[in-house]
């Protein structure tokens, strides 16, 4: 944009917040390094680090033939665009490769044919810098470039979650992206669920999902149904609708509930990692949409559910998987129909592994959700349940009243060591530890230093050890 800096002297030929100019390769490259940003938050995550594709577009250009029209936003009066991209004045919306392409070849990033930028020939440099590229630049908001860039991408369509994640400035969106992607402008540290490694010249792979890295921003959809969920309360609607109007309405999320989809994410890497051999079983789809259902089956019982044995609890669960959803034939359960409630109101015979293996990733119905949640939970053993998740009691504690209430009808006595208890020293202790399921109901009121040293021991267990060392008779 030789008038990039100049609003007066752009041409308005084509509409009011449309504009076409012409830019040099070398001017091109020299924006990029600030003015124009060329890879912005909303657009598809790079899937390589290595440079073979941008090669690829430099070599075309010393050949002289075309890399087609490169498409911007103008984002200089767009207030909520500058806090994020401070100082730039475009993003762009197509051709980003290209840009880059031209930015890091003109910053000796790379060789194209064995030569540098600085080792062409003075012919060679002087005609790649007066190759002229068209420049469309768009005066629109988030979704209008989004479209922009769904009307000028039909081989590749954008899909629906890449729609809803091209908003730049959305809290709930960025909040999602910073969970799955490094991001520049945040600054930030993926959740290790969505780590990646770089290999095979440069490609970019997952180390705990098969596949490739955030397909189609698949991950952001995975992370977005579980942050819609810990909104509603368990296995609610978690549609992309739900999720677009989330997006949209910019919704923000407390501490608490972003420390609990963490919380989520971490159960889910540690499914994955449980097992003491080399070889663990990657995620896919199929696996996270069957293991999310099970998780917040859990967490409607209780929000403060723990798994205290991942080994335990992913033998269940791919036990579970493997029976639901596998290709292996299973002759008790390939032939099986059971009626299933599929909505609010109705109900359907199917086959068992048919429902189960689309109602897992049905996440904008709340009813087989929790249905296939439910058959998760059967095949797992549900009786066995305690023995590798603990529920705990949101409320740890009780008032002072109801404590003073407790304390006089223990005739003003701690519950261990039978000796005389005022409030200001009195707690409420659990007979089980909060943290092993222990109920506010169970609980009796002690002596605040034997809260402290009885760790995870019952009381019962605790006046034994005290009997052992002989402080207690």
């Amino acid at each position: 944009m030789k008038q990039i800096m100049s609003k007066k002297e752009k041409d308005m030929s084509i509409s009011h917040n449309t504009r076409s100019e012409k830019n040099t390769v070398k001017e091109l490259a020299q924006l990029a390094k600030k003015k124009i940003n060329p890879n912005p938050i909303g657009q598809r995550p790079p899937v390589s680090v290595g440079y073979n594709k941008s090669k690829g577009i430099i070599d075309s250009l010393l050949k002289g033939f075309s890399i087609g029209e490169i498409t911007l936003r103008d984002i200089r009066e767009d207030a909520l665009n500058q806090k994020i991209y401070k100082g730039c004045d475009f993003l762009v919306i197509d051709g980003g490769h290209r840009l880059r392409a031209i930015r890091d070849f003109y910053d000796f990033r790379f060789a194209v044919n064995g030569k540098y930028y600085s080792d062409l020939s003075p012919e060679d440099m002087d005609k790649l810098d007066a190759i002229v590229i068209n420049i469309t630049e768009y005066t629109c908001n988030n979704k209008e470039a989004t479209e922009i860039f769904r009307r000028l991408n039909t081989v590749t369509p954008v899909n629906q979650i890449e729609m809803i994640m091209s908003n730049d400035t959305s809290p709930f969106a960025k909040y999602i992206r910073s969970r799955t992607s490094v991001v520049n402008e945040y600054n930030n540290d993926p959740h290790q669920l969505f780590s990646t490694i770089s290999k095979d010249g440069g490609k970019v792979k997952p180390v705990h999902w098969n596949g490739d890295a955030n397909p189609r921003r698949k991950w952001d959809e995975y992370v977005g149904v579980i942050a819609l969920k810990i909104v509603g309360g368990g296995n609610t609607n978690a549609g992309l609708e739900i999720l677009e109007k989330t997006v949209e309405e910019d919704t923000e999320l407390s501490k608490e509930k972003l420390k609990t989809i963490d919380k989520i994410l971490t159960d889910i890497l540690n499914v994955r990692t449980a097992g003491s051999g080399k070889r663990k079983i990657k995620l896919n789809g199929d696996t996270f949409a069957a293991l999310q259902v099970v998780l917040f089956q859990l967490y409607e019982k209780s929000r403060y559910f723990k798994i205290t044995d991942y080994d335990m609890f992913a033998k269940k669960f791919y036990k579970a998987h493997a029976n639901l959803t596998g290709i292996r034939p299973n002759p008790e359960l390939d032939e099986q129909f059971r009626t299933f409630r599929t909505s609010e109101t109705t109900t359907a015979k199917r086959l068992v592994k048919e429902f189960a293996r689309l109602a897992i990733k049905n996440f904008a119905n709340p009813t087989q959700q929790r249905e296939v949640a439910h058959l998760y939970l059967q095949f797992m053993d549900y009786s066995d349940l305690k023995d590798y998740v603990s529920f705990r009691q949101e409320q740890r504690t009780v008032s002072l009243e109801r404590k003073s209430e407790m304390l006089s009808l223990q005739d003003y006595k701690c519950a261990i060591d039978g000796k005389p208890l005022n409030l200001d020293d009195a707690i409420f202790g659990h007979d089980t530890p909060w943290s092993l399921g222990g109920k506010a109901s169970d609980a009796k009121i002690i002596r605040s230093t034997h809260n402290r040293d009885m760790g995870t021991m019952t009381i019962n267990e605790y006046k034994v050890f005290l009997k052992m060392k002989g402080e207690l008779v």
